[in-house]
């Protein structure tokens, strides 16, 4: 409910003549004040419960306004550089035109806090609804960049000089370029450009990539590693399948799979798989072919 104090005087008896105008009391109330809360210029409000402190400047087509003169939970412009020893919390939108340096951390609830400087942090920065960096970079040099429930999307190249873990699906529309490695825990990274790693990449689910360049180490994939398009190249070194009944498929499809003995009848599962005997003794027992599902045709060799 709005309140009219814009006939509020308080004069006081002088020697001069007979009464004099002296400041007015400040306004003290439960509430913020709204744009309906009529006082003279300069006049002041407090609100005793939350302890914010706000002052009448402006008077213009029957609008009161009000501009908070310590914390509050109205919009805040700060014209020059904002330096917090401890933590800054904002529940509306602020608007920091000199840049922010935070002591212990910046706690944006709700709205936003738009910074056209630089924002320096020596601990945290949390925040509720998003951060975005428009133009240069979000440097950690120690700590970690942790998303727990979205997406980390680089438009550009990522480049990381130590770890980065995904927990979750990323994507990386500009390629990555790993120094230490990239660790894949769940979810998954997609990546439309190529990845360049000094050394591994680990997926406990699956890393797929437009291309992708190794230039010392391994790929290790929990459940695959899948080239949609271009290929898989070893220039000086194999493919290793170190597992029995495992093997290559070809278009068709057909495996070519690999055990000790005899192959089991359900290992044939599409007319024309390869199964090859590692302890064969005789011509006929060398190699195998699937003529039908569960069904398998010795090939005679020469010796």
């Amino acid at each position: 409910m709005s309140a009219d104090y814009s006939n509020q005087n308080n004069n006081a008896y002088g020697l001069s003549q007979a009464l004099i105008n002296v400041s007015l009391p400040p306004i003290v109330s439960k509430r913020n004040p709204t744009t309906k809360d009529k006082a003279k210029f300069g006049q002041m409000w407090i609100n005793k419960t939350t302890g914010i402190g706000f002052f009448l400047t402006q008077i213009a087509n029957n609008t009161y306004t009000w501009y908070a003169g310590a914390q509050t939970a109205a919009s805040y412009t700060a014209a020059g550089a904002l330096a917090a020893g401890t933590t800054l919390t904002v529940t509306g939108a602020s608007t920091l035109t000199g840049g922010a340096t935070i002591g212990t951390g910046l706690v944006v609830s709700a709205g936003g806090a738009a910074v056209t400087g630089a924002v320096s942090a020596s601990t945290t920065v949390t925040a509720g609804t998003g951060m975005t960096v428009t133009t240069g970079n979000l440097l950690v040099s120690t700590g970690n960049i942790t998303s727990t429930l979205g997406n980390v999307v680089a438009g550009a190249a990522l480049s990381a000089g130590t770890t980065l873990t995904v927990t979750g699906v990323s994507t990386l529309t500009g390629g990555a370029s790993i120094g230490t490695g990239l660790t894949v825990t769940a979810g998954g990274a997609a990546v439309t450009g190529a990845i360049t790693s000094t050394t591994h990449i680990d997926a406990t689910t699956y890393v797929s990539a437009g291309s992708y360049v190794a230039a010392t180490t391994t790929v290790t994939g929990g459940t695959g590693v899948t080239a949609t398009t271009g290929n898989i190249t070893a220039t000086a070194g194999d493919v290793v399948i170190s597992t029995a009944t495992k093997g290559i498929t070809l278009p068709g499809p057909i495996r070519i799979i690999t055990g000790a003995g005899a192959p089991a009848n359900a290992l044939a599962v599409n007319v024309g798989d390869m199964y090859i005997n590692t302890t064969a003794a005789s011509a006929v027992t060398r190699i195998y072919i699937a003529t039908a599902a569960s069904t398998w045709t010795n090939v005679t060799c020469a010796a």
